[in-house]
């Protein structure tokens, strides 16, 4: 069911949107070289629009995605991309495989979050480091948008697409600050 919503109705109204505003420069200030040749996990990869300059930079990324057209355009920028469902744990790789992963608005769209991230955890090495993003939904203009009665869907999400609706918006997890450190740390991580 997971991977029809995303192939049929996800694909088509966000990634090309994905491949626009996701790009390197969204990670380029937390971005650790620590050695010239890294191998790279990028969960949730989209088309490869973030990965594409650290393939570029000569470092080995992997992908993961749920969706076909997704996984073709990753691999078309040189990334060893699938199709796969992170609900679907464990991750098909060996224990300290990576130096760093990706995880970047990935874990609102999952319903065990917790999980990949001590599958995260499993995969990368000892020195190795993630960078995870999430969206802020309770930002003060969230916060006004939703006392004045207009949901909890994110009003960039609406910019893009103004027939979406809570029934089928894409994000089932919503995190506030402490409650995102709070789990990320359960899993032992450092932020």
């Amino acid at each position: 069911m997971l991977s029809k919503y995303y192939n049929e109705n996800y694909a088509k109204a966000q990634l090309d949107l994905d491949e626009e505003g996701n790009t390197f420069s969204k990670i380029s200030g937390l971005w650790k070289e620590t050695k010239p040749h890294m191998r790279i996990l990028d969960i949730g990869c989209g088309a490869g629009a973030v990965s594409n300059e650290l393939v570029r930079r000569g470092h080995e990324v992997y992908g993961l995605d749920l969706m076909k057209e997704a996984v073709t355009r990753a691999k078309e920028r040189g990334i060893h991309a699938e199709i796969y469902d992170v609900n679907d744990l464990p991750l098909p790789f060996q224990n300290g495989f990576f130096d760093c992963i990706l995880a970047l608005d990935i874990l609102e769209h999952l319903f065990d979050p917790l999980s990949l991230l001590q599958e995260m955890k499993r995969v990368l090495s000892a020195q190795g480091y993630a960078i995870v993003f999430l969206p802020l939904h309770f930002d003060i203009r969230q916060r006004f948008r939703i006392l004045s009665g207009k949901g909890i869907l994110l009003y960039e999400h609406l910019w893009y697409d103004p027939n979406l609706v809570s029934w089928n918006y894409f994000h089932i997890r919503f995190y506030t600050l402490k409650e995102a450190e709070r789990f990320i740390r359960a899993c032992g991580f450092c932020i």
